[in-house]
């Protein structure tokens, strides 16, 4: 009779908890062919040193896959919030390590390119997220910012965001219903002259998950529950 009575507990718990801990509602990765590009000088080949401007052009391209340094971050890294390791290393053109035709200068505290990337979300829900990028980047949510971007260098920024694995900026943010723009300013600050000793990119990956709240509070009831009845099948 005992062991009855908490069978139906259990399954509840495993049925709840399946969809809420382990399903992304929706994926956020950089990935190549994405739309959402802006460039803060208006041009795709030329950023002179003395430039101040503020205003990001919008481009028709769409996001490239580029060469990773062997001192990044590898490309496909675990996804914070899904069963998803798809995101690569990207750029409004090919300006990764070794890549050939899109070199990219030093620009400063001056961004380079934009991205962003708008997704719908219910009350509750949280946006689970993780960043890199060479050589530093800012991360925006509804244009407030999440993370400054760094200006120390190192390797890229050598500090949170930067291009290394230990340099990732980590975000949990919960949301409110409707939808969101999340937007990532990306930085050159290294003053090498080819794509192989001076390379720029971004990468990122997560996903909104679904409110894990009440189902953990299910689990750590279910979790007494059996606690009790082993303690009562011992006796």
């Amino acid at each position: 009779m005992i062991v009855r009575r908490y069978l139906g507990l259990i399954g509840l718990v495993f049925c709840l908890s399946g969809p809420s801990l382990l399903r992304a509602d929706i994926l956020l990765n950089s990935l190549a062919g994405l739309s959402g590009l802006c460039l803060y000088d208006g041009t795709a080949s030329t950023y002179p040193n003395t430039s101040t401007a503020t205003t990001c052009v919008a481009q028709s391209t769409t996001t490239v896959a580029i060469g990773v340094h062997p001192a990044w971050q590898p490309n496909h890294p675990v996804n914070p919030g899904a069963s998803d390791n798809s995101a690569v290393w990207i750029s409004y053109q090919p300006s990764g390590f070794g890549d050939v035709g899109g070199f990219v200068p030093y620009k400063g505290t001056t961004p380079v390119f934009a991205l962003e990337q708008t997704f719908a979300a219910t009350s509750g829900q949280t946006l689970k997220l993780h960043v890199w990028a060479d050589d530093t980047a800012g991360v925006y949510l509804d244009n407030i910012q999440l993370k400054a971007p760094m200006f120390t260098q190192s390797t890229c920024s050598g500090q949170p965001i930067g291009c290394r694995s230990q340099d990732l900026g980590t975000f949990n943010e919960v949301l409110n219903q409707g939808t969101h723009t999340l937007r990532f300013d990306v930085f050159q600050v290294g003053t090498g002259t080819t794509t192989s000793t001076n390379p720029i990119g971004l990468l990122y990956t997560g996903a909104v998950v679904p409110d894990g709240g009440v189902t953990l509070m299910l689990l750590g009831g279910a979790l007494v529950g059996l606690e009790t009845l082993r303690r009562k099948l011992r006796a």
